[in-house]
């Protein structure tokens, strides 16, 4: 599956494994970013113009790929 992978890992010292896995995280999510403002605008500003609209329960929008 293309959308996910598997990470096995030791910890060196004396690290926490919630706050390894919070860095990798938010270093993955960069890249994404960076990628999709880089390649994919269309994609951001839909993504955008959805999460900012998920504050409105009773709206419902439909987006054609």
């Amino acid at each position: 599956m293309p959308n996910h992978f598997h990470v096995v890992w030791q910890l060196i010292g004396d690290q926490d494994l919630s706050k390894v896995q919070l860095r990798l995280m938010k270093f993955i999510a960069q890249k994404i970013k960076f990628d999709l403002q880089e390649n994919h605008q269309d994609v951001l500003a839909v993504s955008r113009l959805a999460r900012s609209s998920s504050q409105e329960p009773q709206s419902s929008y439909l987006i054609n790929a």
